[in-house]
């Protein structure tokens, strides 16, 4: 993309620990910090940020810290974190976006509408192994927190079967074929949190 690698600005702690803090709030638990790669060079690596059993037993919050250190001018003051929310106890679903995001935080955009097609599997318990990016359904309203020069939004990464993925990628409106997969998710009384579900019917 023009004018990508974008460059990353250092982080304070006191930055991290804030938006820890706001999102253990948000959980109303402490949750599991860690680094799922090494440092490369002097930046510190996406943060992997998760909450088992949260919001109900069974389900995992995961979150990321560090794609927001990105200063891509597309974004203006309003900067990504990836998040996701599954009925998993697998970590490896938190792991997933903070390796995506060290791997092309400074070369992608992380919009809503946007896809990320890992590869393989994610998990064991769960043949999916793609996402699309969408305005985070987990609260009720848009989450946004405020840093000192910026803000951070929270964009939720929903997983896909492969179907899903190939069907959502040939339409030509992306943002209008999330909102038909969501609501033919509803229809067919499947989760967006349920990794173990059929592939949805699609036309």
């Amino acid at each position: 993309m023009n004018g990508a690698p974008w460059p990353i600005e250092a982080t304070s702690r006191a930055a991290l620990e804030s938006y820890l803090r706001w999102l253990d709030e948000q959980a109303g638990v402490v949750g599991t910090y860690e680094y799922v790669t090494e440092p490369s060079g002097d930046e510190q690596p996406v943060l992997s940020i998760r909450y088992m059993d949260c919001p109900q037993p069974g389900t995992l919050l995961g979150f990321t810290f560090g794609i927001s250190a990105v200063a891509n001018p597309l974004w203006g003051g309003l900067r990504p974190e990836l998040a996701i929310c599954v009925d998993s106890d697998d970590a490896r679903w938190a792991w997933a976006l903070a390796d995506i995001g060290d791997r092309v935080r400074t070369s992608s955009v992380f919009l809503p509408g946007d896809t990320i097609e890992v590869g393989e599997s994610i998990s064991p318990d769960s043949p999916m192994e793609s996402f699309v990016l969408w305005h985070q359904l987990i609260a009720d309203e848009e989450t946004i927190f405020r840093m000192a020069d910026h803000e951070v939004v929270l964009v939720q990464a929903i997983p896909l079967h492969q179907v899903e993925l190939d069907h959502l990628r040939r339409q030509t409106d992306r943002a209008k074929g999330v909102r038909d997969l969501l609501r033919r998710l509803s229809e067919q009384e499947l989760a967006v949190t349920d990794v173990r579900r059929d592939p949805m019917e699609l036309p």
